[in-house]
């Protein structure tokens, strides 16, 4: 499989390389498994829901609170751990 990496930014315009891991659909939306690298040979594993903007560019948004019990116990099954 083709790696998929991208540019996050925060809120302070630093930018961080990131790496999608999978996409998954729960309840009609799309949510991104990706890591960002530490730099130091470790990665912290985000998920965030998958939209797309005015311009049909993907974007990566908060996930509803309704949605993230679900969807972080969906991603544990997936990578096999438990919190």
């Amino acid at each position: 499989m083709e790696k998929k990496t991208f540019m996050l930014m925060d809120e302070k315009s630093i930018g961080y390389q990131g790496e999608i891991i999978t996409v998954l659909e729960y309840d009609g939306e799309n949510y991104a498994v990706y890591a960002i690298d530490n730099g130091n040979g470790t990665s912290n594993l985000y998920v965030s829901n998958l939209k797309k903007d005015e311009k049909g560019n993907d974007i990566l948004v908060s996930i509803k609170e309704e949605n993230k019990l679900q969807v972080f116990k969906i991603v544990e099954e997936l990578i096999g751990t438990n919190r």
